[in-house]
């Protein structure tokens, strides 16, 4: 996303994330977080709701970028 054309922050459309969102890179749209239990990927997702990570934080950076994994709870 290019964010130096701040015009298309008008055309995001309204989103209803149950368990919560981020800001895009540009800080102007809304990206839904994914909820527990839910498929993640650490790739092309914003990520797992607060106090969930997703999949095992200790897997391969190579399973990370090619393994969809599941929003887990963060261990203590």
């Amino acid at each position: 996303m290019k964010c130096d054309d701040l015009k298309t922050c008008e055309t995001c459309a309204e989103k209803d994330c149950k368990c919560g969102s981020v800001m895009d890179e540009c800080n102007c749209c809304a990206i839904c977080l994914k909820c527990a239990g839910e498929t993640c990927h650490d790739t092309f997702d914003a990520g797992c709701e607060d106090g969930y990570t997703c999949g095992d934080p200790n897997r391969s950076l190579l399973d990370k970028i090619n393994i969809p994994a599941t929003c887990i709870k963060k261990e203590d």
